[in-house]
């Protein structure tokens, strides 16, 4: 052990509207770098939607309007699982009489009759 290793400087304390300060201007930092991202990545995509056809829908100057999107689909089998959990008789009933297997499991290996 050196002399230098035993006269550490103690830590020095920064008042707190200096830290106020700084960490306001490291998010104004943080917040500069994020849209200069974002502005990248939005060039990024229109190039990349410029050189292959725009999908049907989608406005090919901008971002695609929301109301046109394509809708999420959901299997048989997950909706019955899903109104089993709401314990939905009626929805339940009509998609076993629409033929849904009703063996099907969740994740966690659980039928509708489980839930």
């Amino acid at each position: 052990m050196s002399n230098l290793d035993s006269c550490e400087t103690p830590p020095v304390r920064v008042p707190d509207m200096e830290r106020i300060r700084n960490a306001r201007r490291k998010r104004q930092q943080q917040l500069k770098r994020w849209a200069q991202y974002d502005r990248s990545m939005e060039k990024k995509e229109r190039k990349s939607r410029t050189s292959v056809s725009p999908p049907p829908g989608s406005n090919p100057g901008g971002r695609s309007h929301p109301g046109l999107l394509r809708a999420v689909q959901f299997s048989q089998a997950v909706i019955l699982l899903e109104a089993a959990a709401r314990d939905d008789l009626d929805e339940v009933r009509k998609l076993l009489s629409q033929g849904v297997c009703p063996n099907v499991t969740n994740t966690d290996g659980l039928t509708a009759l489980h839930q």
